[in-house]
């Protein structure tokens, strides 16, 4: 019997432990863990070493797909990448003085993935091709854009397939020296390539008609550009801010250029605006500052508030006869213009239209105008003679202030309103004759000591004792 329980108990020792062969250990297991661990960190340092380079961060949607079993070496030598190894790519690069070419290798790239990569190391430099994306259509909202910038990119090939540049796609790219669009392209939405400050010229395809809000803004390298004929609306801010920018060619078919279309150009010297052009935008060209001719075209009708200010340079300028409206500070600081003659359609001088054009010595006014706007000519210092129109009914606050050469003006019979110290600083003025029969409102004048009031004979005593006019009394003389 004792011999029976002997032999039963040695079978459940040899089985318990045939058990424990299957069960793991949680020691062993934790030392091979950390041995895992080690070989983990020493990734970068053994280039020899064949592993599977891990990309699970938090890079946009893609965070299972891992890089294939390739030496790190070899990996670094590829220029084909899926978007998803870019991040890796990008992480073991450490000469940040070389630009590295990469080709991607999807039909549709992951974007969120490699922004996320461009995010994270902003000091490696690529050429990226995107040729062979062949089932992309689109550039999305913020591609590689966004409101921080980024040096990554130096130049870029779109997609053959390409449709779309969307919302900010490359927005304050400020590496991106060079891109190359399809002809299949056939629109480059809003700021899509705002603040690209290094990119030089550019050739848009033939297929996009028009140059949306603040496509090229701030492109303060750009010093060429090529509008396809097909463009018929250059929006707002289109190209404002390239300083570079020396010339520019307007295709016929614009219609229209926007508001501060090109503002703060201070390189372009000259251009030429189709006649297909019906409207110049608010501060269209406002501080081309190297700007000296323009040429506008019949077409035009209106030109908008500040839309030729500060164009310092600018010796002279026609305005059409279809232009009825010459906006507020239209011409403001334009100091270099001599001369301008204004065409009988407009009716309204804006105010400080003609502000601080200080060499200005001759203007023609039409007939058809019956306002001068506030400080419509202030500051015009070397302006020696004008005639007011008939048409006439207002002349604004400081509208003729310090035109320090003037020596004698003719207000017309049909004014009413002599705005405030329309006159003061006009030291030369020698003669201020006034056609007016009923003296014209004005609460406040100032001329200067020698200036000599001429009213007709039958109005002198009630210019004496109307208000305004009255503490000028001893200068008022009849004719």
């Amino acid at each position: 019997m004792k011999k029976l329980f002997f032999i039963l108990s040695f079978f459940f020792i040899v089985a318990a432990v045939s058990c424990g062969d299957d069960e793991e250990d949680p020691l062993k297991n934790g030392s091979q863990q950390q041995k895992d661990a080690n070989q983990d960190q020493n990734l970068g340092k053994d280039t020899a070493k064949a592993v599977d380079i891990d990309t699970t961060h938090s890079i946009g949607t893609d965070t299972t797909q891992v890089v294939g079993a390739d030496t790190i070496s070899d990996f670094l030598k590829r220029d084909g990448f899926y978007s998803y190894e870019l991040y890796q790519f990008m992480k073991y690069q450490t000469d940040t003085s070389q630009i590295y070419d990469v080709k991607l290798l999807d039909d549709v790239p992951n974007f969120d993935t490699m922004k996320a990569a461009m995010r994270d190391f902003p000091n490696v430099k690529i050429n990226l091709d995107m040729r062979k994306c062949i089932e992309t259509h689109k550039i999305p909202f913020q591609a590689f854009g966004s409101h921080s910038s980024s040096n990554n990119l130096h130049s870029v090939i779109l997609p053959e397939v390409l449709i779309s540049i969307e919302v900010g796609a490359f927005d304050r790219c400020e590496g991106l020296a060079s891109v190359t669009m399809p002809q299949s392209l056939w629109l480059i939405n809003e700021l899509a390539f705002q603040c690209c400050s290094s990119l030089t010229s550019i050739t848009i395809p033939d297929g996009i008609s028009r140059i949306c809000f603040g496509t090229f803004l701030g492109c303060s390298m750009l010093t060429s550009v090529t509008i396809p004929d097909g463009v018929t609306s250059i929006e707002g801010n289109a190209f404002s801010y390239c300083r570079s920018l020396t010339s520019i060619t307007i295709p016929d078919g614009v219609t229209t250029i926007g508001d501060h279309a090109f503002r703060g150009c201070s390189s372009l010297t000259s251009i030429t605006i189709p006649d297909g052009v019906t409207t110049i935008g608010d501060h269209a060209f406002d501080d081309c500052s190297s700007l000296t001719s323009i040429t506008i075209p019949d077409g035009v009708t209106t030109i908008g508030d500040y839309a030729f200010s500060y164009c310092r340079s600018l010796t002279s300028i026609t305005i059409p006869d279809g232009v009825t409206t010459i906006g507020d500070y239209a011409f403001q600081c334009c100091s270099s213009l001599t001369s301008i003659t204004i065409p009988d359609g407009v009716t309204t001088i804006g105010d400080h239209a003609f502000d601080d054009c200080s060499s200005l010595t001759s203007i023609t006014i039409p007939d058809g105008v019956t306002s001068i706007g506030d400080y419509a000519f202030y500051y015009c210092s070397s302006l020696t003679s004008i005639t007011i129109p008939d048409g006439v009914t207002t002349i604004g606050d400081y509208a003729f202030r310090d035109c320090s050469s003037l020596t004698s003006i003719t207000i017309p019979d049909g004014v009413t309103t002599i705005g405030d110290y329309a006159f003061s600083g006009c030291w030369r003025l020698t003669s201020l004759k006034i056609k007016c029969t009923t003296p014209p409102t004005i609460t406040g004048i100032e001329i200067g000591y020698g200036t000599k009031i001429y009213v007709r004979s039958s109005s002198v005593e009630a210019y004496k004792a109307a208000d305004g006019w009255k503490d000028y009394a001893n200068r008022i003389v009849g004719y």
